[in-house]
């Protein structure tokens, strides 16, 4: 991370310098083994459903709950 900072600041050696501190840069936060992507995809989808029915729970109640606190101090 360092080395990618330094060389977009202050820039590269030469071009080899560059492609290896980029492909350094890009597997630390992108790997590019497929079970990894895949575990990420699989985990990411079933967090993303649970947030969602989070949500959607949250706004049905929630709006529930409002509009009565609206009517008791109406």
């Amino acid at each position: 991370m360092i080395s990618e900072n330094q060389g977009a600041q202050f820039g590269f050696k030469d071009q080899k310098s560059k492609d290896r501190v980029k492909q350094d840069f890009l597997d630390m936060y992108y790997p590019s083994t497929v079970a990894w992507r895949s575990k990420v995809l699989t985990e990411s989808s079933i967090k993303i459903s649970k947030i969602m029915n989070r949500f959607l729970e949250y706004e049905e109640t929630g709006a529930n709950q409002h509009k009565d606190s609206i009517s008791l101090k109406a």
